[in-house]
């Protein structure tokens, strides 16, 4: 199983989108086509890094991919 994680010291209740981290631990980013997925076997051996409970979250990518909706277009990243 695959996990998003969900950076949650980046996202506030006013905010449009959750942010999400990109792969390899390189940054935050709000469209999940560009977010990284992170191996459940990796989250786990890295705890506290990946999944903190307060400022980082790791959420099974089945999850987040159940309720996204794709971002609105030119609102971020350069589409």
């Amino acid at each position: 199983m695959d996990c998003y994680i969900v950076n949650l010291s980046h996202t506030g209740p006013k905010d449009r989108y959750i942010t999400v981290w990109r792969p390899d631990d390189r940054g935050y980013c709000w469209a999940l086509s560009r977010a990284g997925k992170y191996r459940h076997e990796h989250v786990m051996e890295h705890l506290a890094y990946y999944n903190n409970g307060y400022a980082h979250v790791a959420v099974p990518c089945e999850i987040l991919d159940g309720i996204a909706v794709p971002p609105i277009p030119g609102h971020h990243d350069g589409d």
